[in-house]
């Protein structure tokens, strides 16, 4: 088995295993590691992760190995990237990806959202009065047209299912902090795989850029934590 494993208070955590079964990966930003109270969360999942991985793929093989047919190593990997931060609130995008020896691997996208006033995750629509749904949606969707149209041009198929625009709360919302500045300043709408097109396409993303009607909406004390860009 192949281990490699760096982890520090202010620096990226990286975990990587390879073995006959399973290769695991986990991997988190340096602003996750200076969160204790997120840091024991993202160690605690960890173990459960790596624990679950290696039992099912364990199992698999023995199954194969019974029934004589080919075992597929599996694969996991987790990765916690960086959005942004305020004085409030620290942001992360949550990728994960899975091979148990089907057909491809199974991508998801989650959202990490820190309230440290609170010690604990909350969700961008808890951040406001009311849901901005209304707000976010017409941008959204003219937003995910344009991406599908560089996605696929011409071949871009016709039908409701294609022609689509969801919630886009319904998807990972994730607060960015483009400039750095501390306050954030755009909105990361991510479609994983088949929410909003085919496999194939992957993963659609949407930058929405913060508005003063979005921090209107917000609650009071989450208003500081955003900036509107110039429209």
């Amino acid at each position: 088995m192949i281990v490699v494993l760096i982890a520090a208070a202010s620096v990226p955590f990286q975990l990587r295993e390879k073995g006959r079964d399973v290769e695991f990966r986990y991997r988190w930003a340096a602003e996750a590691s200076v969160i204790p109270t997120l840091q024991r969360e993202l160690r605690a999942e960890l173990e459960r992760d790596r624990a679950r991985t290696a039992a099912r793929a364990r199992a698999d093989r023995l199954a194969a190995l019974k029934a004589n047919y080919p075992f597929h190593q599996h694969f996991f990997d987790r990765n916690v990237t960086f959005g942004g931060q305020s004085a409030r609130l620290a942001s992360f995008a949550d990728q994960r990806s899975t091979y148990t020896g089907g057909a491809h691997p199974n991508p998801g996208t989650t959202a990490i959202l820190w309230d440290r006033r609170r010690g604990a995750a909350t969700s961008f629509a808890a951040l406001f009065r009311n849901s901005p749904g209304a707000i976010l949606r017409p941008a959204y969707c003219k937003g995910l047209a344009a991406e599908r149209q560089r996605k696929m041009g011409s071949a871009k198929p016709s039908g409701a299912y294609w022609d689509a625009c969801p919630d886009p709360l319904k998807l990972t919302v994730i607060p960015e902090d483009k400039n750095r500045d501390g306050r954030f300043d755009t909105i990361n709408v991510t479609a994983d795989p088949y929410a909003v097109g085919s496999y194939a396409e992957g993963y659609y993303i949407v930058m929405l850029p913060v508005t003063r009607a979005l921090i209107a909406a917000l609650k009071p004390e989450y208003r500081a934590s955003f900036e509107a860009q110039r429209q």
